[in-house]
């Protein structure tokens, strides 16, 4: 199972909303599942509009490049993860997440156990554990019917700190975490990690291997492999920049705070 439609030289991009990965489709397409959107409009008024997407329970091709795909507005900068799969037609697909998140952060974990010659298989996942309040939300990455382990030990990686504050819309004060120190010292790492290297900057040379299944589509109820207890899941998204904060790249992460009740590591502005 794969995209079957015609992109016409346009990329696809899969967003991951809500423990799945979400592609953007029509109204008439098969399991197109309605979602509204806001927007600030040219007056300055927020607007609202319902797209539609598909989901998919996990995605699985070759990586043939990583890059940041800078933001010319008011959302973070992505990091766009191209991926090509049997079903793609020689166009690759770009899984995005903003740079400053739990998803990109565990991607700079693992990224120097990659073997880019072989697929990945890539897993996300949200749900609250029986027994327990604390949700756990995001993604693990497979190669060779194992999960990719992080490159460091826990304690290696400077702790994420908090503080209770108010946040707009909360009547209680909520727990606001700062991730700046984390994200810092692993996307040096990752940067380290990309600068060795090579990608073919041609997406249109596509792949014959038949372990490259693409999406897997969205089931009912959790997996057990979607409910894998990874201690990345413990890690929130951060909210949108101001259009007046300065750029962030992956290796310059600053004043990364958020709360965990903040925006969803999906809402991919392209």
């Amino acid at each position: 199972m794969g995209f079957e439609k015609d992109t016409k030289g346009s990329s696809t991009f899969i967003a991951i909303r809500s423990g799945k990965l979400a592609v953007r489709c029509q109204a008439n397409d098969e399991d197109a599942v309605p979602r509204e959107i806001k927007s600030e409009g040219k007056d300055g008024e927020e607007e609202s509009k319902t797209i539609w997407e598909q989901k998919y329970s996990s995605y699985t091709g070759h990586i043939v490049k990583v890059e940041v795909k800078e933001s010319k507005n008011a959302y973070p900068d992505q990091l766009c993860i191209h991926v090509k799969d049997k079903t793609s037609k020689g166009k690759a697909v770009i899984i995005a997440t903003q740079v400053d998140s739990g998803h990109a952060m565990h991607f700079y974990k693992v990224c120097r156990n990659l073997d880019l010659s072989l697929p990945v298989k890539f897993s996300p996942y949200d749900f609250v554990p029986e027994g327990e309040a604390k949700r756990k939300s995001g993604w693990n990455l497979w190669q060779s019917g194992g999960k990719l382990a992080s490159s460091y030990e826990k304690d290696e990686i400077p702790a994420w700190t908090s503080e209770k504050k108010k946040v707009k819309g909360k009547k209680d004060l909520q727990t606001v975490w700062d991730s700046s120190a984390a994200f810092e010292w692993l996307s040096k790492r990752y940067e380290k990690w990309l600068k060795s290297q090579s990608w073919d900057d041609d997406d249109d040379s596509g792949t014959d291997d038949d372990d490259d299944d693409g999406p897997s589509r969205a089931k009912k109820g959790n997996s057990n492999e979607a409910q894998d207890d990874d201690d990345d899941g413990d890690y929130p998204s951060l909210p949108k920049k101001s259009s007046s904060s300065s750029k962030k790249s992956p290796g310059s992460v600053k004043n990364g705070q958020s709360s965990y009740d903040a925006m969803d590591d999906d809402d991919i502005p392209f």
